[in-house]
């Protein structure tokens, strides 16, 4: 029987020649964050997903994917095709898995690995509020196992912080049962301007759901970080102390180290400052620190000091040294002006600072040095057996930001002693790249984690090209400082439109893709997210992941490949018959056709792996009917025609 279908062009979907997607649904997907620590062989990554906007407001999905091959790992659950009443084969299942889809908007993921086969996800939640503007704190676990939300734990998350005042910018890190999450509290905000906004804390536990019970100090809605709160408090970030010992439930679980800014000192007759806080808290939620507990990283140096991020040491369990190693970009020499450098401290678990008094300078160099990052190697001497926590700072240069635009520069702090920068040009930062124009997002991550030896850093930033937005990356080897890539780094991605929010998990980046424009009968522009990775393969990009992205699918033995140009908008169609389970109410796999449009760059503008054009299913579990052979003619308004071979009964 020979059956004809006419294609139009209103279908949705993505992928492109040379960089494989993580999802490529309908509506916007933006700000991917990955899951930390990176692991060796697998990547989770979450994002805001917009696909049901227009109903459901912006989600929370999630996706696992092979690091070596880039391939996801977990596929949506089939369901029925609305009026159809059979199973569906491709629909945005393929395109990662539902987190939250609670009403209103969910926005700003984060996501951390808990030590019992699980991801804790962490969101801002607007369901309480119609006008999408005060938010509470939300999470949900997954099981790594599964690829779906642990049974355990509510649909659509449990409340971190819901106090019906603002919460906001949550940040989260995982430990051997659960998570630590802290975020900007407006619970004692008298409003705008903003003047006493808190830095709030809580533990979850992943069995529970929960947070530890009395006697311990968690409350439902997290716990104070700074004992003294008067102050403006903002811009947390958390590291585990990776001090495991007994706590008051009779378990025994890390503590947490929590840094933010605060707003509670004052400039001699002038507004006030910000200074770089930290505190340390047990797993009990007992301040750790000695009194008075809220430790001024920064001391009384002149100046702001802003943005501070944190890594402890003692990850690797041979390492007896635990300390907790915070930079932040300093405004100490230049305190009324916009030139601040970078500095860095280092403290013991009971607070005692480990460098010179006022911090290590990392970077000292003419013009602003900002938002720092930082990635830790804890490395032991080959030859002398001595333990040396080095810790590589990379951030945004403005010294030549008048000839070449911002720039982006790193060094290599030793951070034993008092402080050091063993990298070639010290003090002055070594460039990751200084290309024409803007460089900008910077993200790193470290490749190996547990080797002796040595160690290489991955640098990953957004590069503007004078008219769009790439990402570009370069690997450094300590700790000798030897570049792996060309000068300036090399780039990640060229596709057209804006590649941004670039991510780093080890070799892997994760990013949000412009690349799906308009074109001829097709309005549909919205950004996805993409991944890649660098390889041995032939080409000008030297990344892995390449044209076999083109023809992959979900389905198995796909066969009989066909395709037409169209010449009014240089797009192609290609149609092709594949083997997919789960077609039929109960049945066996069917062959089935199946229609991808590419536009003239290779982006796909369909669903996920391809349209199915016969909806023909098995009326029983022991029949099969095939669809094969098909062929394919553009219908001249942006659409095609498509016939093929059809076994009916």
């Amino acid at each position: 029987m020979i059956l004809c279908c006419l294609l139009a062009h209103e279908a949705v979907g993505q992928k492109e020649w040379k960089d494989p997607y993580i999802s490529i649904a309908k509506g916007h997907q933006q700000k991917p964050s990955v899951a930390q620590p990176s692991r060796a062989g697998d990547v989770v990554t979450v994002w805001e997903d917009e696909r049901y906007y227009a109903t459901l407001g912006s989600d929370i999905y999630i996706q696992e994917f092979d690091a070596g091959t880039g391939i996801p790992r977990w596929i949506g659950p089939r369901a029925l095709v609305p009026g159809k009443g059979h199973l569906d084969v491709v629909t945005d299942r393929f395109d990662g898995i539902v987190v939250c889809n609670a009403p209103g908007d969910q926005r700003n993921p984060r996501a951390a690995y808990d030590g019992m086969g699980g991801v804790i996800i962490v969101w801002e939640d607007y369901r309480d509020d119609p006008t999408n503007t005060v938010a509470n704190i939300f999470a949900q676990r997954f099981e790594l196992s599964t690829g779906r939300p642990d049974p355990g734990w509510p649909v659509n998350g449990i409340p971190i912080c819901q106090t019906g005042a603002h919460a906001e910018r949550p940040r989260i890190v995982g430990t051997s049962d659960g998570a630590f999450i802290t975020w900007i509290d407006h619970r004692n905000n008298p409003g705008s301007p903003f003047q006493d906004r808190d830095v709030y804390l809580q533990y979850i536990k992943s069995a529970t759901a929960s947070w530890p019970p009395p006697p311990t100090n968690w409350q439902p809605d997290g716990i104070s970080v700074a004992v003294f709160r008067e102050p403006d408090q903002i811009n947390p970030e958390v590291d585990v102390d990776n001090m495991p010992g007994p706590d008051m439930l009779g378990g025994n679980t890390q503590g947490v180290v929590v840094t933010y800014q605060d707003t509670r000192r004052m400039a001699p007759g002038g507004p006030q400052l910000w200074s770089v806080m930290a505190n340390h808290i047990s797993s009990d939620g007992v301040q750790l620190y000695m009194p008075p507990y809220d430790l001024t990283v920064t001391g009384n140096a002149p100046g702001s000091q802003e943005y501070p991020r944190v890594v402890t040491t003692g990850k690797e369990p041979w390492v007896q040294d635990r300390r907790a190693v915070i930079v932040w970009q300093d405004h100490a020499n230049n305190p009324m002006g916009n030139t601040p450098d970078i500095h860095a401290q280092a403290f013991d678990p009971w607070g005692n600072a480990l460098f010179n008094p006022t911090g290590a300078v990392v970077c000292n160099a003419p013009g602003a040095q900002i938002l720092p990052r930082l990635t830790l190697w804890e490395h032991i001497d080959p030859v002398t057996q001595s333990y040396i926590p080095y810790v590589t700072v990379g951030w945004e240069d403005g010294r030549d930001a008048a000839a070449t635009g911002v720039d982006i520069y790193a060094g290599l702090l030793d951070a034993q002693g008092p402080g050091i920068m063993v990298n070639p040009q010290g003090t002055s930062g070594d460039p990751i790249t200084q290309d024409p124009n803007d460089q900008d997002q910077l993200a790193m991550d470290n490749v190996i984690v547990n080797s002796s030896v040595n160690e290489y850093t991955v640098f990953a930033w957004r590069h503007f090209t004078g008219t769009e937005w790439n990402i570009h990356y370069q690997e450094v080897n300590l700790p000798a400082w030897v570049y792996q890539q060309q000068l300036n780094g090399w780039p990640v991605t060229e596709a057209k439109g804006d590649q941004v929010q670039p991510q780093c998990a080890r070799r892997v980046f994760v990013w949000q893709d412009g690349r799906r424009q308009s074109i001829p009968n097709d309005a549909q522009e919205d950004d996805n997210i993409y991944c890649q990775t660098p390889g041995e393969c032939t080409g000008s990009t030297m990344m892995k992941w390449r044209d076999e992205w083109a023809m992959w699918t979900h389905g198995e033995d796909a066969a009989n490949f066909r395709s037409v140009s169209d010449p009014s908008d240089g797009s192609t169609f290609v149609v092709w018959d594949e083997v997919r389970y789960g077609f039929g109410i109960p049945g066996p796999p069917c062959r089935i056709v199946f229609i991808q449009k590419f536009d003239r760059y290779g982006v796909p503008r369909w669903s996920n792996n391809g349209v199915a054009v016969n909806v023909f299913w098995a009326p029983d579990p022991w029949g099969s009917l095939t669809a094969q052979r098909a062929d394919v003619c553009i219908d001249g308004a942006g659409g095609a025609r498509v016939v093929w071979e059809q076994e009916v009964i």
